[in-house]
């Protein structure tokens, strides 16, 4: 697990997260599967086919992308990028255009859309969930008094997930429900995800189980030192980052066979487009790590 945040001293650029975002529904599309992922200078998009890397959108002053830790793919078609360094959520075209979505949220650190377009926010800073409504409409928190919020997925009973700093396990997984009631789902794990017949993965540490709805629990795999599970792609594959020392993108098919993609080492937030609707429901659960980078303030 990556260290505790601490929000009064951490140079945020250097924040390294694997950020949340609902796994949209859109039409059919005759191609693979993207991952799109951030870093500090802008967003970027991976063919997990050839592991070609390709740029979507430069961070700039104009544009307002200062800190990319959050992640999430609409149901629009289009990125959101939630920023640590400013209160602005972007809205990112498949073309690269980037406009001011939100200014109604603290310093973002998670995104995730639920089934019917509220676009839910984490903010580390805050300790708080804000739900934005569709079309975005004006925020309201949604839960308060949390420790750190980081990351957000949403399950297909419209409940979010986030990821909290618990020290010492440092992993803890608050499950919030459409209300606002909050209940620790999870301890010690790096991620969860729902696909569409109900069954949830989780990740870490060391693995990846399937639960079945029925409550059957299974092994996918055993072999990644610190599963990440980012999303499911349109053929049932789970992409992980492996965030121990490999920091490397991998495919894991539905028999467990473990195909690496790319070397990310400097990523911050990943959101999976598939090209086949209603492939999975949920997404990825985010998870926040630090580098140990010291710099110099301005």
């Amino acid at each position: 697990m990556g260290k505790a945040v601490q929000t009064s001293k951490t140079v945020w650029p250097y924040l390294a997260v694997l950020a949340v975002g609902l796994l949209a529904f859109v039409a059919p599309r005759a191609r693979a599967d993207i991952i799109y992922f951030t870093q500090s200078d802008g967003i970027y998009k991976i063919d997990p086919s050839t592991g070609l890397i390709s740029n979507v959108v430069q961070a700039t002053a104009a544009n307002h992308i200062n800190g990319p830790a959050a992640l999430a793919l609409g149901p629009d078609g289009n990125l959101y990028v939630g920023n640590i360094n400013n209160g602005v959520i972007v809205k990112v075209t498949p073309a690269g255009a980037a406009s001011d979505y939100n200014t109604g949220v603290s310093l973002t650190s998670g995104l995730a859309f639920d089934s019917v377009g509220n676009l839910y926010a984490a903010q580390i800073t805050t300790g708080s969930v804000s739900r934005v409504p569709p079309g975005n409409g004006t925020p309201t928190i949604l839960a308060s008094g949390l420790n750190q919020p980081q990351g957000g997925v949403t399950d297909p009973a419209g409940n979010v997930y986030v990821y909290t700093n618990a020290s010492p396990a440092g992993t803890t997984v608050k499950k919030i429900t459409p209300d606002g009631q909050v209940t620790t789902f999870a301890t010690g794990v790096y991620g969860v995800l729902w696909d569409a017949t109900g069954d949830v993965y989780t990740a870490g540490p060391n693995s990846v189980t399937i639960t079945t709805p029925a409550g059957t629990v299974s092994t996918l795999v055993d072999s990644i030192m610190r599963p990440f599970a980012i999303g499911l792609g349109g053929t049932m594959d789970l992409y992980v980052y492996d965030g121990g020392a490999n920091d490397a993108l991998v495919r894991v098919s539905p028999a467990g066979v473990v195909t690496p993609i790319a070397n990310l080492p400097s990523a911050l937030a990943f959101a999976v487009d598939v090209p086949e609707p209603g492939s999975v429901f949920g997404a990825l659960l985010a998870v926040l790590t630090s580098f140990a980078r010291p710099r110099r303030r301005c």
